[in-house]
Formats: C-alpha cells, structure tokens, sequence
C-alpha cells in the first residue's frame, strides 16, 4: 500500500554522464531489485537550488560534482538513512547503492498471513474484506490507495481492507488465485466474505475498473459498495462516488 513505501531520493551532484548513468543504473529493477520498494524522486543540481530551504531543514548533506547521496525517507516523513556515493568505479558504486537499498527495506510481509488475520477481523467485527492488490510502479494503484486512505473512516465501518503489493509482499498470487480473478491488470480488489466467499470483484463489463474513473467504472464501483456494504447509507455511498466523480473532472 502506499503508506508502506519509503521514498528514495536521489540527489544528483552535477548533470554529468557519469551520475546519469548511476542514476539510471539504480533505477533498473532487473538490476538493482531492492529499488522496487521504495517510491524514486530524483532531484537534479537545479532542483536541489530550488528546494534548498527544504533541503536545509531536512538536514540532507548535498553532494559533490561527481557524486550522488541517496536518502532513504519513511512513510512517517523522517530520514530514515543516507548514503554518499561516488561515480569513480560505477559497478563499485551500484553495488554500494544496491546493498544500501537492501539494508534499508522494509520487512516484506507475507500475504496469507494478512489474509488470515483479515479474515479473522472481519468475522469479529461482522465486516467484509476487501482486498486490494497492487503493483510497486502503479499511478492508478497509488491513486486508489491514495483515496481509500482518505476515505477509511467511512469505509471501515463495513471493511476490513488488505492492501496486497505483487512484487514486493509475498505469496500475493497465491491469495488473488483464492479470489476469482479472470482478466489481468492492477490495481485489482474484491470484496469478499470472512469465510473467503467472493461477492464482487474490480471487474466489470467492460473489464478491472482499476482505479474507478470512467462512467462505466464508477458506474460499476458503486454496485460493488451498494451490494456489499452493510453500515453504510446510501448518502455514504453517494459521497463516496461524488469524490470520484470530483477526481474525473
């Protein structure tokens, strides 16, 4: 989910081959696997000018002609980490990022442990699961959680949401295979039952709604929450569809 990621910033020292390359080089997921946890912000020489305050109240040290730092940054907003890292030797220097990367990720979680423990949660509670799974390089998946995140006051009182990352949690296939999943896409949810029951899933139609915002997609995630929601009243439902009406616009 989007309140999992930390964030990589990566300040640029000069504009030089030599850091672009680095730069593009620790941005290869086939590469550099680690990067796919973190959410990447590359700030160039004029950047860093730009937000110089920013950067001062942060505490970052700046880099060098020739250099890099990179800061890893918590969901919290605090810094988490910082590395400074030279372009003398680049395979030296990816390696040095790389292991930085890893030491820094945060645990990965293991799917069907959230799904069990969800699952217990709703039963208690009475509640339906809803569950989201997303990819780590996803506008709409980062949007949607973006917009759950917002909204989960309202949305909590009939789901208990589990948000699932394909390529960084694990045994993610394993759970969406329990949920019915016909076409392909992220982000994709299905609201389900605590017994594991699947009453209605993302896909509409026309095919996974993702992120809801064409007619037909919003169209379709209000008959999910319509049939599925049980605290909720219909002017809940109507709110929560203007805001993403409100988002289309």
């Amino acid at each position: 989910s989007v309140s999992r990621m930390q964030t990589l910033a990566i300040l640029k020292g000069d504009n030089s081959p030599d850091v672009s390359n680095l730069t593009s080089r620790l941005l290869d997921s086939s590469k550099v696997a680690p990067i796919l946890s973190y959410l990447p912000l590359v700030l160039s020489p004029k950047q860093l000018e730009a937000e110089s305050q920013t950067v001062a109240e942060r505490g970052w040290p700046l880099p060098e002609e020739g250099e890099m730092v990179l800061i890893v940054v918590g969901y919290d907003k605090e810094t988490v980490a910082e590395q400074r890292i030279s372009t003398e030797d680049i395979e030296e220097s990816v390696a040095v990022g790389s292991q930085f990367l890893k030491q820094h990720m945060l645990p990965a979680r293991d799917a069907l442990e959230l799904l069990v423990d969800g699952k217990k949660e709703a039963l208690n509670s009475g509640r339906r699961l809803w569950i989201v799974e997303g990819g780590p390089r996803c506008g709409p998946c980062f949007r949607l959680a973006r917009w759950i995140k917002e909204h989960s006051t309202m949305l909590e009182k009939d789901y208990v949401i589990i948000k699932l990352m394909s390529g960084i949690d694990q045994n993610v296939a394993e759970v969406i295979d329990l949920l019915d999943k016909q076409g392909g896409g992220v982000p994709w949810h299905a609201i389900v039952k605590p017994d594991g029951t699947v009453m209605t899933t993302s896909e509409g139609p026309l095919g996974n709604i993702g992120m809801p915002g064409s007619v037909e997609g919003i169209r379709h995630f209000r008959k999910m929450l319509e049939t599925t929601a049980q605290q909720m009243s219909s002017s809940d439902i109507d709110e929560l569809i203007a805001s993403l009406s409100k988002k289309k616009e």
